[in-house]
């Protein structure tokens, strides 16, 4: 396990460029959206429809809200990212609120790459072939959505420097100068994996694991669902219906990798009170 480099973007601040071409540096997989849609049939939950809002980076609709899938997508992008990023040596991440996810692991650099707007609308309409009218359409709308899914998923102002260890203007700055920097900072001992780091990190995503076999199971439905997990013990709380809706649960905890101890306060639903 090693260091974990994230990097949030506006539309046209080369922060894709800049990802693609640190992965390659590093020879790592970049994680990031087409990864995670790949990822999720693993876990038995796939969609017909568009891409989950959750890894396309927008605000669901009011009507997506409704339905039941939006939990266990969330979810799923925690448990699919604490997972990759606990079991490979360097893990670059773009997008995907990772800079919220990974706030307390300290082997984490969290970087966000930024441009005045004008610059941006240049970037889209050369790479796009687009006039400037449509650039700034898609350039407003984007930065619109990406707020609003910041917002949806953690209720914070995504732009907000203390979000971010590293923020990065590149209104005069090539893509390679980024990652030149990133790669440089990433040495730094400030951000190397100790111990302790480790240990934050594996209980995320065991914790985020079990979580994520339960909300997936059709065999199961827990209301008020809490996973904790702390050195390969799990604690998970929340109401069922039936005796046999718990007995499933804590079975599936039990059976889930790393789990080496389990807790449950897994209770049942109270019964309504009679009709007078």
């Amino acid at each position: 396990m090693g260091v974990v480099i994230t990097i949030s973007r506006q539309i046209g601040s080369l922060g894709d460029a800049v990802a693609e071409e640190l992965a390659k540096r590093l020879s790592v997989p970049l994680t990031d959206r087409s990864k995670m849609v790949a990822e999720a049939y693993r876990y038995g939950l796939t969609t017909n429809r568009q891409t989950p809002p959750e890894i396309a980076e927008r605000k669901p609709t009011l009507l997506q809200r409704l339905d039941e899938e939006r939990h266990r997508f969330s979810v799923l992008l925690r448990a699919m990212l604490y997972d990759f990023a606990a079991t490979q040596e360097t893990t670059v991440i773009i997008g995907l609120t990772a800079q919220m996810l990974f706030k307390n692991v300290r082997h984490a650099l969290r970087t966000l790459t930024v441009a005045p707007f004008l610059v941006r609308v240049e970037r889209v309409m050369r790479e796009q072939g687009l006039d400037r009218q449509a650039a700034i359409t898609i350039v407003r709308q984007s930065d619109s959505d990406r707020a609003g899914y910041h917002q949806y998923l953690h209720h914070v102002e995504w732009l907000r420097p203390e979000l971010y260890d590293l923020v990065i203007n590149t209104e005069y700055m090539r893509a390679n100068t980024v990652v030149e920097m990133l790669l440089r900072t990433a040495e730094l001992p400030d951000f190397q994996p100790t111990h302790e780091s480790r240990q934050v990190l594996d209980d995320l995503a065991l914790g985020a694991r079990v979580e994520a076999m339960l909300v997936t199971s059709p065999r199961v439905a827990i209301d008020a669902l809490e996973v904790r997990a702390e050195r390969g013990q799990v604690t998970v709380s929340g109401l069922v219906y039936t005796e046999e809706e718990r007995e499933t649960a804590e079975q599936i905890v039990r059976e889930a990798p790393g789990v080496r101890a389990f807790v449950s306060d897994i209770r049942l639903k109270p019964l309504p009170a009679p009709f007078p």
